[in-house]
């Protein structure tokens, strides 16, 4: 699996053109899946859903992982 990084800057057009550049080859493509990260609960005693990040996309043969 190959990690991208995304740079960080603070201009909304350079934003815009980093993930034109970086995800392009996606656009159009069919989402199979999605998952939702997990957290343990000390108090429940169970995994949860860990509702804020990341999220992973299945995207062909590729996994985006979304994180805020």
């Amino acid at each position: 699996m190959q990690t991208i990084i995304m740079k960080y800057t603070s201009s909304k057009n350079e934003k815009i053109e980093l993930i034109q550049n970086k995800f392009s080859s996606l656009i159009g493509e069919k989402i199979y899946s999605y998952e939702l990260a997990q957290i343990w609960s000390d108090e429940d005693s169970s995994w949860d859903n860990w509702m804020d990040v990341p999220l992973f996309l299945s995207i062909g043969d590729k996994i985006i992982s979304i994180s805020w």
